[in-house]
């Protein structure tokens, strides 16, 4: 397995990869990346915090990973673990060809290690209310709940982080 930034010649797979999942997430009434608010990337750009599990050239995960998210200065009903310097993953998903294999807690593992070496000591994460699948996967690899942040247009969700040592 590999895990690495995405290139311009992923874009298309992992457009995919984001609609199976917008798909599965309305299938099961999870009123996550619906409408206008659904995930696309669209240019070389947008790729840059881009990171990828694969194997064998197949995109196994995907996510954003970034250093900072204004969105997470305020938390409601409870507080962040830490205050410092920290990880946040967004547009999170599994291939949905593969899912429920470990690839997501994989991918997880990884974004721990690439902070650890960038001398980041928190990761930080949120999810929809309704979405219990990613609360489980959350949990299983020690993130704990910290409350709820306000994400500018895409409203309340449950926030979630992990020290590392």
């Amino acid at each position: 397995m590999n895990f690495r930034k995405a290139n311009y010649n992923d874009i298309e797979t992992i457009n995919k990869i984001y609609e199976d999942a917008s798909k599965s997430l309305a299938e099961n009434g999870i009123d996550q990346w619906q409408g206008e608010l659904k995930p696309k990337i669209k240019n070389k750009e947008a790729i840059k915090n881009i990171y990828l599990l694969t194997e064998s050239e197949e995109i196994l995960s995907t996510g954003i990973i970034l250093d900072y998210d204004k969105d997470y200065a305020n938390i409601y009903d409870g507080s962040w673990l830490s205050n410092g310097k920290y990880y946040v993953v967004h547009k999170f998903a599994t291939n949905i060809k593969i899912r429920r294999k470990g690839y997501g807690s994989i991918f997880l593992q990884e974004v721990e290690k690439l902070a650890i070496k960038n001398f980041i000591f928190s990761i930080k994460i949120d999810t929809h209310e309704d979405n219990y699948l990613m609360q489980k996967l959350l949990v299983k690899n020690g993130y704990k709940k910290c409350g709820m942040v306000i994400l500018e247009g895409s409203g309340k969700r449950l926030a979630y982080e992990k020290l590392l040592k």
